[in-house]
């Protein structure tokens, strides 16, 4: 493998609190997605937010055929089908009126009980397994995203990704920090490394333990990414067609406050392939490069997109940004075959 690798993933999901139609918000967002990879030959990683799903199917919503379908052919296609959970959709209602109730006092994962995190992850990898198994698919589900990025306090969440056979997080943004109560994450403090294991606290290397894969973060002028924000306001920063809004847990008064922190934090930003430009992704990833590659070790960036406001600017940016990747030996990977590289190369 070579020294650098790109393994681009999208978290595939509707709105948080449920908004947003199957069609408009994940499935037609995403083929556009595998058709810029596949155009690559590029594997796409999917976290696809299960609870969200086996809630469909249990209320018998319209189009969860199609999404196994597109998951079933992610995977044949090469590309790879991971966890991401929001817990809000724990024992989620469907509302005569085509709304969800859903409970957004479980918003953090890692606030759950013992009891409610297992059921979820146990729930979610045999819902995968069954999905593949039908299919004769040889799978593992081995990867983890949480939703929100709220991974913490990480250590009896990673005991239990580590009971049911996940070995792989990519929850963390390094440099990255939330302090809402009701959402909260803090990725101020971590490891100066381009991955590394965690056993208890995701941000403190420790061995053995689960592998980290974070997400490349960077930074980019402040003004230019409030003009980027600014682009993806309203309809214009979602995917075609696609209409929710991103309520969380949070009141009015406290998302004023939040909206304004976010404000006091311009210019620090994830490889984000839904709303940043071409010259911004590329920027992040140099930067990336050029923190780790002295290290002389294996190099991972790691990308994040989500399928609900993959716009069609982010068609064009993200075309041009797999271009400048490919032309300049980036090898397109998934987290098995980094994470195997990485294992062999530390003996």
């Amino acid at each position: 493998m070579n020294k650098i690798s790109l393994v681009v993933t999208v978290d595939y999901e509707v709105f948080g609190n449920g908004s947003g139609c199957v069609e408009s918000c994940v499935l037609g967002p995403a083929r556009k997605i595998l058709d810029i990879m596949n155009h690559y030959s590029a594997p796409l990683t999917l976290f696809a937010d299960i609870p969200e799903f086996i809630a469909m199917e249990t209320y018998k919503r319209p189009l969860v055929h199609e999404i196994k379908k597109q998951l079933v052919e992610t995977q044949l296609s090469g590309g790879d089908v991971q966890l991401h959970i929001h817990p809000q959709w724990y024992r989620a209602h469907h509302l005569f009126d085509d709304r969800w109730q859903l409970d957004m006092s479980k918003w953090r994962i890692a606030d759950q009980s013992t009891s409610v995190i297992n059921h979820l992850i146990v729930a979610s990898v045999d819902w995968l397994d069954a999905l593949f198994k039908e299919h004769s698919i040889d799978y593992e589900c081995y990867a983890f995203r949480a939703g929100g990025w709220c991974i913490q306090p990480s250590k009896e969440l990673a005991r239990i990704l580590i009971e049911n056979g996940l070995r792989v997080d990519s929850s963390v943004a390094p440099g990255h920090v939330f302090r809402d109560s009701n959402e909260w994450y803090d990725f101020s403090v971590y490891p100066r490394d381009p991955y590394w294991r965690f056993s208890d606290d995701v941000c403190v290397s420790e061995e053995p333990g689960i592998w980290e894969f974070p997400i490349t973060t960077g930074t980019v002028s402040k003004w230019s990414h409030l003009a980027t924000l600014l682009r993806s306001r309203g309809s214009k920063g979602l995917a075609q067609n696609c209409k929710g809004n991103y309520g969380g847990p949070s009141s009015k008064l406290k998302k004023v406050a939040n909206r304004l922190e976010k404000l006091r934090r311009l210019g620090t930003v994830m490889l984000d392939i839904s709303t940043l430009s071409v010259d911004q992704m590329k920027q992040l990833s140099e930067q990336w490069l050029e923190k780790y590659i002295k290290k002389n070790k294996k190099i991972s960036l790691v990308a994040i997109g989500h399928t609900k406001n993959f716009s069609e600017n982010s068609s064009r940016n993200f075309e041009k940004y797999l271009s400048w990747a490919s032309a300049n030996g980036i090898q397109f990977s998934t987290f098995k075959k980094v994470m195997k590289s990485v294992e062999y190369e530390n003996g």
